[in-house]
């Protein structure tokens, strides 16, 4: 299953922790695949991010919400 697909799937905090160690694991195996492979610039890419996508946040964020921002966060300019 590929980072997306488990993004999609996240239903609890216990597998969006499990997203996040994923994640971390892909940054490691894969950092040639990330735009934003250390902190600050994932962070940035999240803020920006967060900041201009063109539909309104859910009034009630779902765990599966949380892991795709994060994963949109890895390749976002």
């Amino acid at each position: 299953m590929n980072l997306s697909e488990m993004a999609d799937r996240v239903a609890s905090k216990d597998q969006l922790a499990a997203f996040v160690h994923a994640l971390a694991n892909d940054l490691h195996s894969h950092p040639e695949e990330w735009e934003n492979a250390t902190l600050e610039t994932y962070l940035e890419a999240l803020s920006v991010w967060l900041e201009v996508k063109g539909e309104p946040p859910p009034q009630s964020p779902r765990w599966k919400d949380i892991a795709n921002m994060l994963i949109a966060a890895k390749i976002y300019e």
